[in-house]
């Protein structure tokens, strides 16, 4: 049987399925269900790697996996989706599809450093790694200080795309 099954992985697998619920309910339109799904995916995330480290008698191969296993759905859960969302959400423009594609490949980057450097940092050191550090935080420091659009842009992304063709609910978040 391929990979490691425990209970060190289940929690990122549960993140994993609860994105692909949303992404459903984001492509049906269902654009709450879909960003609840959304927070409640990063919420697992938070923890996962916290109940991986209750174990204590992990092998290397274990460790690698879960380093390996949380990347992937983390490409999926915090790549993917919101990409998905954005784009049922009305982003159809070319600008609008150029922005989630660099937003796709920035978040591959990341989590590919990610990997790199934990690995190392495993081998150097059995500490924890700081809660806000990292490329994740660098990233998302930059993207909060472009200039952002007005307010009535800010809070309706539709305001200049046509209605999406995912189940064609423009504004059914704000609803």
């Amino acid at each position: 049987m391929l990979g490691f099954y425990d209970y060190t992985v289940v929690l990122t697998y549960i993140s994993l399925g609860i994105s692909i619920v949303g992404m459903f309910q984001a492509l049906q339109g269902n654009f709450k269900i879909a960003i609840f799904c959304l927070a409640l995916s990063g919420l697992c995330d938070m923890f996962d790697g916290k109940i991986a480290r209750t174990k204590k008698n992990r092998t290397e191969d274990e460790k690698k996996f879960g380093i390996q296993i949380d990347s992937l759905c983390d490409v999926v859960c915090f790549g993917i989706f919101p990409i998905i969302i954005c784009y049922c959400l009305g982003m159809h423009s070319l600008v609008s599809m150029s922005i989630l594609v660099l937003y796709g490949v920035a978040s591959v980057i990341r989590l590919g450093y990610f990997n790199v450097t934990e690995e190392k940092r495993q081998n150097d050191t059995e500490e924890l790694r700081p809660f806000l550090s990292g490329t994740a935080y660098y990233l998302h420091g930059h993207c909060a200080s472009l200039p952002l659009p007005s307010p009535p842009l800010l809070w309706d992304p539709l305001y200049f795309h046509p209605p999406c063709s995912c189940g064609d609910r423009r504004g059914a978040v704000y609803q």
